[in-house]
């Protein structure tokens, strides 16, 4: 029996993933051990060197391996299936050998780029737009998972809303449903909605807002929290979810609160302060407008009744042995900058 691992690098824990390697390695050394297991991972130095370690793995090189037919595959059918469900819409011998030629080799390999693709014509239809003008915006944009990215965004009907939403989705610890998001940043699960609305493609938009919003691929958060690849889309947004976390703590004084987002604020105001830390410094934390509310704020829980009340929640949820590390990591990056003395 074969055990599938995916995405080992998307793991936050370092040392339980290295000790999960571990376990596994010393039962694989055992003649009668009925297990193997495949591991996927994007290429990291402290993964690859802690495969290094063991003899008994062996290593393959996803990049090497040629994709194309499979993707130009997938495209014929979810093309096909444009076709019979649209057919008054649809060009007859669309799209041609030609076109899907092209597709296949502006994907580079990648079956995320070719779904986002499809989703990308399939959601401009539905917004009535004709699908071989949606075909040649795609043809017309570089090769590549960021081109397709921007695309979608440039396509999509933003508002005032959709940057601040997109980028707290993307920046959170933990998923939120909708319902939730809504409370965290006092907006309307239908301003939620109508903000990320033409964004299907890259986003999976649950029907109810007892679910969450959660990106298709790993890679649109790679996308949007590198300035280098997204441009004027970037978003980083830990500064914000900082000041909404504190916000929710001190109203759930008041119990006007959900138990899950105020848990959510318990749990995380701590790991975002880390975020600001290691994305942008004690400058971005002092030097700023939010940055001097965040300063307000922890003043004020560690003087009042908030202090107590959080360190009481987390220790009736079980998670303040979870939270130490972020505090640790918090404390050892002031000192270094001399905030705290």
């Amino acid at each position: 029996m074969v055990i599938v691992v995916d995405a080992l690098d998307e793991c936050e824990d370092k040392d339980a993933m290295k000790k999960l390697i571990r376990i596994i390695a010393s039962a694989c050394r055992e003649p009668l051990f009925p297990l193997r297991f495949f591991f996927t991972s994007r290429r990291d130095n402290y993964i690859t060197a802690e495969f290094t370690d063991h003899a008994l793995t062996h290593h393959e090189d996803l990049e090497l391996w040629k994709a194309h037919d499979d993707i130009r595959k997938l495209l014929r059918a979810r093309f096909q299936e444009i076709c019979h469900a649209e057919p008054q819409l649809v060009p007859t011998s669309w799209p041609s050998t030609m076109q899907i030629e092209k597709l296949v080799k502006s994907a580079e390999g990648l079956f995320i780029w070719a779904e986002t693709l499809v989703k990308f014509i399939r959601g401009g239809i539905n917004s009535g737009r004709l699908p071989d003008d949606l075909l040649q915006i795609t043809l017309d944009t570089p090769p590549g998972l960021d081109p397709l990215y921007r695309q979608v965004f440039a396509a999509a009907h933003l508002n005032p809303h959709s940057a601040h939403i997109i980028g707290v989705v993307m920046c959170l610890r933990d998923p939120l449903t909708i319902e939730q998001l809504g409370l965290l940043l006092t907006l309307g699960t239908r301003d939620i909605r109508l903000a990320l609305r033409g964004l299907e493609s890259i986003l999976n938009i649950p029907l109810y807002d007892n679910n969450a919003i959660q990106p298709f691929h790993a890679s649109l958060h790679d996308f949007l929290t590198s300035s280098g690849h997204s441009g004027e889309f970037f978003i980083s947004h830990h500064t914000s979810i900082l000041l909404h976390c504190f916000e929710i703590m001190l109203d759930n004084q008041k119990g006007r609160v959900d138990e899950e987002v105020a848990l959510y604020a318990c749990a995380n105001w701590c790991y975002h302060i880390d975020r600001v830390l290691t994305y942008g410094g004690e400058d971005d934390l002092l030097h700023s407008r939010d940055g001097a509310l965040v300063m307000q704020y922890l003043r004020d829980l560690v003087a009042g009744r908030q202090f107590r009340w959080w360190f009481e929640t987390l220790l009736a949820k079980d998670t303040l042995l979870h939270r130490r590390h972020d505090l640790d990591s918090i404390v050892s990056m002031l000192k270094v900058s001399n905030v705290l003395f």
